[in-house]
């Protein structure tokens, strides 16, 4: 008995390299947030601390979109279930993925002010 040869995943190394810069970006992003914080450009009342903050948080959620859709929007393998439902269920995922993603991001903005 001899085991048929694995077949590597398709897109697998684009899809860490791609991984890999955006990892590099969002540290930037986060270094861009501890630096407002600790220059002292986030002042006055807590909306204009938040809205200080806004584009940073903003950029890394972005950042966090683009990584999701690069790993859960890929093609189906082949022999999965119909075109229609392997796409459709890899949208609703990624919907909802997202929406959770960009909801924890806005109210991780909305508490970082008050630290």
């Amino acid at each position: 008995m001899s085991n048929d040869p694995v077949v590597p995943a398709r897109g697998g190394k684009v899809r860490w390299i791609i991984t890999g810069c955006l990892l590099a970006l969002a540290v930037l992003c986060v270094g861009w947030i501890v630096s407002l914080k600790t220059s002292g450009q986030v002042q006055g009342s807590p909306l204009e601390q938040t809205a200080n903050l806004v584009p940073a948080i903003a950029a890394l959620d972005a950042l966090a979109l683009i990584g999701l859709g690069v790993w859960v929007l890929r093609p189906p393998v082949p022999g999965a279930l119909g075109f229609f439902g392997g796409w459709l269920g890899k949208v609703l995922l990624f919907l909802g993925l997202g929406v959770a993603i960009v909801v924890f991001f806005f109210a991780t903005c909305l508490v970082v002010p008050s630290l």
